[in-house]
């Protein structure tokens, strides 16, 4: 008996690339004096060794981690879930921070992601929280932002600037 069987992943999978290597370390040699230690002298030197910088990614909400393959959906998912991994230099400009694979219900979800990012002796570089990463089942999500210099914080923002009028009519 010969049968055709179509496979299809039923998992997405995510990664993040910082964008801003050379403003990372920039900023470092700017700060270099509040600065002490191995950390300090291995990513100020001529030739830094950014693989020891950690990061940490955490999913905020609920996670899928387990999957039906009869039904074809995930069928458990968990709070508190998070893994670590080192970052891997890709160019002068831009490292791998971290990737991961993630089941997906149906043919499209979202997962909210925050990240901290550490030197290798635990030292705070950066934190973003309330990534909204979208995921399509058998596809990659490729997220290129300025993650170690940037701040993000999502969510409403308040313009201390702003001089004008907003009128919303509400009707009756």
């Amino acid at each position: 008996v010969d049968v055709t069987v179509t496979l299809q992943r039923p998992m997405a999978k995510i990664e993040f690339i910082a964008t801003d290597i050379d403003k990372f370390l920039d900023e470092l040699a700017a700060r270099h004096s509040e600065i002490t230690g191995s950390v300090a002298d291995d990513l100020l030197s001529q030739t830094p060794d950014l693989s020891t910088i950690r990061v940490q990614v955490d999913y905020a909400g609920y996670f899928p981690s387990g999957f039906n393959a009869y039904t074809n959906k995930p069928n458990d998912a968990r709070t508190g879930m998070w893994f670590e991994c080192n970052m891997t230099p890709l160019t002068n400009k831009e490292a791998h921070l971290a990737s991961d694979y993630i089941f997906v219900n149906g043919s499209e979800s979202a997962v909210k992601v925050d990240l901290t990012i550490r030197d290798s002796e635990g030292n705070l570089l950066n934190r973003i929280e309330g990534i909204d990463v979208p995921i399509v089942r058998g596809k990659l999500t490729t997220i290129r932002d300025e993650f170690l210099t940037r701040d993000y914080a999502p969510g409403i923002g308040i313009d201390p600037g702003f001089d004008g009028d907003i009128n919303i009519t509400i009707p009756d």
